[in-house]
């Protein structure tokens, strides 16, 4: 059996959303508190992989990317520059790409097409981030 659960995540006593979680065997527990995930038949099955060398060019790639030059600034300060390199992104890729197809442009996207809304989150870590995406 495989158990989902929306998990509610609260402000003060509201809730302002959900996070999904899924496992099976929800009474199998470690000695960290951690679920014990049994297999999954519609994920897993009996062929073993071999992910022996997968690792093996990591070192080669990391001696060429010592080539390359020093990221001095990587988050502009400035809102209006992270607002504009994100529309060029979005008007590139996803309108001019099509790899949206409800997307026209850069300001205007969705079914039924509205506008879109750009908000810069200065956040530095998950929790911060989410609380953002919920108040939006």
């Amino acid at each position: 059996c495989i158990n989902t659960v929306l998990v509610p995540y609260y402000e003060g006593k509201q809730i302002t959303g959900f996070t999904a979680k899924s496992y099976r065997n929800p009474d199998k527990v470690n000695e960290d508190g951690e679920y014990q995930f049994d297999p999954d038949p519609f994920w897993d099955d009996d062929e073993e992989w071999d992910f022996s060398g997968v690792d093996d060019d990591d070192d080669e790639k990391i001696d060429e990317m010592a080539d390359l030059p020093e990221i001095v600034d990587p988050i502009p300060q400035d809102d209006e520059e992270i607002t504009q390199i994100t529309r060029n992104w979005v008007s590139k890729m996803m309108a001019d790409l099509a790899l949206c197809p409800f997307t026209a442009s850069d300001d205007r996207s969705g079914v039924p097409m509205g506008p879109v809304f750009y908000k810069i989150d200065r956040g530095t870590d998950i929790e911060q981030m989410y609380e953002t995406y919920w108040k939006e």
